[in-house]
């Protein structure tokens, strides 16, 4: 499975428009002859930071926050390939999809969701919220899980009563009112 790689680099706008530094950060970086890499605007807004001890045990606290994150879309992104192993069909390159829309250009379009995520709210309650939907989202995972693995079941199972014989079958599904006359 062919991945991208993203670099996420904070360029000061030294006072000025932030439009004005991120032509400038392109015209830097830009290559015709040899084209290195894209250029994407990735726009985060102003949040509330807080004291510097807050923002020191947040740290430690994104640490985490990113390492769950990490394993529920790893995850996500594992049972999106089994699934599509299992149908027979080929594992899924650029087809996993947020809100609907490819990932590479989730990422290169990304824009905040202020209302999901206000940025009038403390940093740390920010990245509670982040958690907690990061969390809905794996137990949502596991339940659909648990639902297919159940359906597998159930379909393995009536797959096996139809072909058994008749002394293990029930004659109630195997026999018509027409066949009882």
């Amino acid at each position: 499975m062919a991945t991208s790689s993203y670099c996420i680099a904070a360029i000061s706008n030294g006072g000025g428009a932030p439009e004005q530094a991120y032509r400038k950060m392109q015209s830097a970086g830009a290559c015709p002859e040899k084209p290195f890499a894209e250029m994407f605007k990735f726009e985060v807004p102003s949040l509330m930071v807080g004291t510097l001890d807050r923002l020191m045990i947040l740290g430690d606290e994104l640490v985490k926050t990113d390492q769950i994150v990490e394993s529920v879309v790893r995850k996500v992104e594992r049972s999106a390939i089994e699934l599509t192993a299992s149908q027979g069909k080929e594992a899924p390159k650029d087809n996993l999809t947020v809100g609907g829309v490819p990932s590479s250009r989730y990422i290169q379009q990304f824009a905040w969701d202020y209302a999901k995520y206000p940025n009038r709210r403390p940093l740390q309650e920010l990245v509670a919220m982040i958690g907690g939907s990061v969390t809905a989202i794996d137990e949502e995972l596991r339940q659909l899980q648990q639902s297919y693995l159940d359906k597998q079941q159930l379909l393995q199972e009536g797959k096996r009563k139809k072909q058994s014989n008749l002394m293990a079958a029930d004659l109630n599904e195997v026999l018509t009112a027409a066949d009882m006359q």
